[in-house]
């Protein structure tokens, strides 16, 4: 999953419409696909013949680079990565209590 968005217009050029599809493309899918992944996790039981280090499963967000690092020019896809590890951050905190 994800989307760049267009890269050879200018930072602050971006059209609002642009910046929304890629924010939906990679935060909002990302957003959905975990919240119905750590709802069927929380609903698995967890075998009770192995050792605790054993899991319900793992959820996978994919980000890049630009989680971490932005590129001159792509400010809608920096700013939807910086996102999505912050929902990858947050999702290991939640789902680690269940």
């Amino acid at each position: 999953m994800g989307l760049t968005g267009a890269i050879e217009i200018a930072d602050m050029d971006v059209v609002v419409a642009e910046f929304k599809r890629v924010i939906d493309v990679n935060v909002t899918g990302s957003f959905i696909i975990t919240r119905a992944m750590s709802a069927f996790m929380r609903q698995t039981a967890q075998p009770t013949d192995t050792p605790s280090s054993v899991t319900r499963g793992t959820i996978v967000l994919m980000g890049s680079g630009q989680s971490f690092v932005p590129f001159h020019g792509m400010t809608q896809y920096t700013t939807a990565k910086h996102a999505v590890l912050g929902l990858a951050k947050n999702a290991g905190l939640l789902n680690i209590k269940q």
